[in-house]
């Protein structure tokens, strides 16, 4: 089920942070700022396993993570979906060395539009988009 986030939801988005990007895991305040400028929803099973933060004004994905035990099943794509449907469109910055994260936006269709140099920091970052 997906659902808009709620503040009783931050404990669990801070466990799916840390498992996702151990590196550069976003912290409470960043995800509390988030969840008053853009749109934030979860994915619920039995307990929140996913969740995907976007601007519904032009589809840019500022985060999407997915608890790494629930990968590989749809959730992401579902994720997404959602921003397509609400949008029309979506893109989002993905590191060029996470090959993994650049194949699971070919997927569903995302072209690598554009480079931003040193966008994390040390790492140039591919603009990836789609339109529905």
């Amino acid at each position: 089920m997906i659902r808009k986030f709620t503040h009783r939801d931050m404990r669990r988005i801070l466990e799916i942070e840390s498992n996702s990007f151990p590196k550069s895991a976003y912290d409470r305040f960043t995800f509390f700022y988030f969840s008053r400028l853009y749109q934030f929803l979860v994915y619920k099973d039995e307990k929140i396993i996913a969740y995907i933060i976007f601007d519904e004004r032009n589809g840019h994905i500022a985060s999407i993570a997915v608890d790494p035990l629930h990968r590989r099943r749809g959730i992401g794509t579902r994720l997404v979906e959602e921003v397509l449907k609400t949008c029309g469109r979506a893109w989002a910055e993905v590191r060029v060395s996470n090959k993994t994260a650049q194949a699971f936006y070919e997927v569903l269709g995302f072209i690598k539009i554009a480079v931003i140099p040193n966008y994390y920091r040390e790492e140039d970052a591919h603009v990836m988009a789609r339109s529905r």
